[in-house]
């Protein structure tokens, strides 16, 4: 039996049987001893080398997941970004000190931020006007709380006010750390919009009742007449207000109610056919100038 060996490391056992009675020489013993040390250097490149293939096929199968996995993950962002492109609301990510790392096509729309302008030119004080103390106590909050929304004012590179509806988000990295700030800004101008024509209709509505209500509850002409030229002046955006009534005698119209004229001018009669006034009562229609 030879002893199969690399170096101090026995790998195994070289087993020879001979018919001969004298066995075997000295010389065919070292010679088999050099074949059992080839045999245990030939076993362990055989060993090493499929330890190597083993360890190739692992780090590939590694590399392929951890290739699949990116892939994965950067279709993941592509889709996110194309949302954040493609949505109709500003997105906005500052760093700690408010300086945007990154605007969507809408924010930069929102504000007139080029697509050519560097957004480390920009500060989050650009974008805030007069503003700036009120949406600091917001990012303030929001670094305290993690999140602050409401509604404020942003301001477009040219000074234009536009109202937003704005969410502020803070975020941290796994220390704890404010690693940095996230914000959601809608244009709110058509619902303020529609909120100021309401009203107004509504004060429109209001007065018009108050009109109604002075003229079927009072006998007295010229007080029903104050009350429907406060009303008009007070809540429908006149500044002046007469009422002039046609003598048929002299063929004039005569001031019997005024509200907000200086001077004489209100009080003057008015021929018929001369004027606005005059037109209006010859012509049977309203009449107005710019």
């Amino acid at each position: 039996s030879v002893p199969l060996w690399v170096g101090k490391q026995g790998l195994g056992i070289l087993n020879l049987v001979s018919s001969r009675e004298e066995g075997f020489s000295d010389e065919v013993i070292e010679t088999l001893r050099s074949a059992g040390n080839q045999v245990g250097i030939a076993l362990e490149r055989m060993r090493l080398n499929a330890q190597l293939q083993n360890l190739v096929l692992e780090r590939t199968r590694a590399l392929s997941s951890e290739t699949e996995q990116r892939k994965r993950a950067q279709a993941s962002q592509e889709r996110l970004a194309a949302v954040l492109e493609a949505t109709t609301d500003l997105v906005a990510i500052l760093d700690s000190h408010g300086t945007p790392t990154y605007l969507n096509r809408a924010g930069r729309t929102m504000l007139a931020i080029d697509e050519t302008i560097d957004l480390s030119t920009v500060h989050l004080l650009d974008m805030l006007g007069s503003d700036s103390e009120e949406l600091i106590n917001a990012l303030s909050q929001a670094r305290q709380e993690g999140t602050w929304r409401g509604e404020t004012n942003l301001s477009t590179r040219s000074g234009i006010r536009i109202p937003v509806s704005l969410v502020v988000l803070s975020h941290s990295d796994p220390a704890g750390r404010e690693a940095y700030l996230s914000a959601v800004a809608r244009d709110i101008s058509s619902i303020r919009q529609a909120e100021a024509e309401t009203k107004t209709q509504l004060e429109r509505l209001a007065a018009l009742r108050s009109i109604d209500i002075a003229i079927t509850s009072s006998l007295d002409l010229r007080l029903a007449l104050n009350v429907v030229l406060e009303q008009v002046t007070a809540r429908l955006g006149v500044d002046a207000a007469s009422v002039l009534v046609l003598n048929r005698d002299l063929n004039t119209l005569e001031p019997i109610a005024t509200r907000g004229f200086s001077g004489v001018t209100a009080l003057s009669a008015v021929r018929l056919g001369d004027g606005l006034a005059g037109r209006a009562a010859l012509e049977r229609r309203m009449v107005h100038s710019s």
